[in-house]
């Protein structure tokens, strides 16, 4: 016999404009601008944009007497301008576009000019089109001759692609086409004019890559029967060849930072605005409301107007709640570090966890999230992207709490000032530390170190 039951349970569920509001903060201005034109395209209720002429909106259009039923389009939820409450300077930021040389496109005008048959010059094409972003070609030989015949019907061999690799090694930027970190610095060495150091520099290598990775400095000098001097020489030729010769962006739009917030100290005072300034005003279509307010029958032409009517508010009111949104919370941002915004001194940041700032301004954790990991802000101190001001704590000897980016720039500190040739490992980078005060471990300072992206000791000794 089958037994029912009734189970409660609370369940959390987004409103359609939550989900519309947590999409639009997501996106940095540029974005932003991107989806309202589409909204703008898609949805006829929404008008009166001018995109060739954004900083001149329309603030003075009337509108007619509507129905009690359909009363709520009679707000500011018709007409949006960015530029109204939160801009207070007016900034006017330009969004500079540029586009960039292809160094696959050069590579191609290299091979064209070669004296090669049909069949080499698809092979070389095919080389090219297998070239990443540092320049390297990283799929297997094998794999590039079996892709020829399946997708390019071109029967080739193994050799043959080889033969073809080395023509485009010769290619411009040099080492480009490498299948890894050695054969590209060796290519570069290569075309060098030789002489005793350089020569050096090629046997190292060629024969002692590995040493040479992990300096082992003094085996290089045993095996190479030459001294420090001559060492210090060779390696300073093979630094200055190119480990990323692709740098590659294959015509792809280039967009600068654009910064959504502008951050300006006068007099001791902060003043924070968003810079929306090139974001057009929208206002509800004016003779979609009629048709919605004149008419009394229901059919499917009333139907798709009140449709995008609905949808126009919505997505007019999320702009309006995302701007509040993120001005709200840049604003406890900016209180919350305001010795720091006054000085410019980092030294003055305070910890500042995700919860500091949600708990502020009552909203939820992913809510500052997504703020704080999209959007940047331009200081007096240059632009940075807003999580760049949260940070763990850090515990002294005194009972006092630090920002951990404290202890990050001691780090930094220590060790451009270490001995080069003797560089401080972790432990006593930590010892260090414990004597100003600070009660770190060994494992965080590892922790830290990784997280600026500076290798162990071992790999940042230099021969003076």
């Amino acid at each position: 016999m089958l037994k029912q039951k009734i189970n409660q349970s609370l369940k959390q569920k987004l409103s359609p404009q939550q989900i519309q509001l947590m999409k639009l903060i997501q996106l940095p201005n540029i974005e932003l601008l991107e989806r309202i034109k589409n909204e703008v395209e898609e949805n006829p209720a929404i008008e009166d944009i001018s995109f060739d002429n954004f900083d001149t909106p329309d603030k003075n259009q009337q509108s007619g007497d509507r129905n009690d039923d359909f009363s709520d389009y009679n707000n500011i939820n018709d007409s949006f301008n960015f530029n109204q409450k939160f801009n207070k300077e007016g900034n006017n930021y330009s969004t500079p576009i540029q586009y960039e040389t292809s160094t696959i496109d050069s590579l191609e005008k290299q091979l064209s000019i070669r004296d090669l048959d049909y069949k080499f010059h698809q092979i070389g094409s095919y080389l090219i089109g297998c070239v990443n972003n540092n320049g390297y070609i990283l799929r297997d030989i094998n794999s590039i001759v079996e892709d020829l015949f399946f997708k390019k019907n071109i029967q080739t061999t193994e050799n043959e692609v080889l033969e073809v690799l080395k023509i485009i090694h010769n290619f411009e930027p040099y080492g480009i086409g490498a299948r890894n970190l050695k054969e590209c610095i060796e290519i570069q060495i290569n075309k060098k004019k030789s002489d005793n150091i350089i020569e050096i520099s090629k046997n190292i290598i060629k024969n002692h890559f590995n040493e040479l990775s992990k300096k082992h400095y003094q085996k290089l000098m045993d095996e190479l029967n030459i001294n420090e001097e001559t060492l210090k020489s060779a390696i300073g030729e093979i630094l200055k060849l190119n480990p990323k010769p692709g740098n590659l962006n294959n015509n792809k739009l280039v967009q600068h930072i654009v910064p959504d917030f502008s951050l300006k100290v006068e007099d001791g005072k902060l003043d924070l605005s968003i810079n929306n300034s090139f974001i057009p005003e929208l206002k509800i279509n004016k003779k979609f409301r009629e048709i919605l307010e004149s008419s009394n029958e229901k059919n499917k032409e009333l139907i798709y107007v009140k449709n995008k009517l609905d949808s126009a508010k919505l997505f007019i009111s999320s702009l309006q709640e995302r701007n509040s949104t993120l001005f709200n919370t840049l604003n406890s941002i900016v209180n919350f570090q305001k010795e720091y915004f006054l000085t410019g001194d980092e030294n003055k940041l305070k910890p500042m966890i995700l919860k500091n700032i949600a708990d502020d301004v009552k909203l939820d954790i992913s809510t500052i999230s997504r703020v704080a990991n999209s959007k940047y802000i331009e200081t007096p101190y240059g632009i940075f992207l807003v999580k760049y001001f949260f940070s763990e704590s850090q515990s002294k000897s005194d009972g006092s709490n630090v920002s951990n980016r404290e202890v990050k720039n001691l780090i930094i500190d220590m060790i451009k000032s270490e001995n080069k040739v003797k560089p401080l490992t972790d432990t006593e980078i930590m010892k260090q530390l414990n004597i100003k005060g600070y009660n770190i471990a060994r494992r965080t300072v590892s922790k830290y170190r990784e997280n600026l992206k500076i290798p162990i000791a071992r790999l940042r000794r230099e021969i003076i």
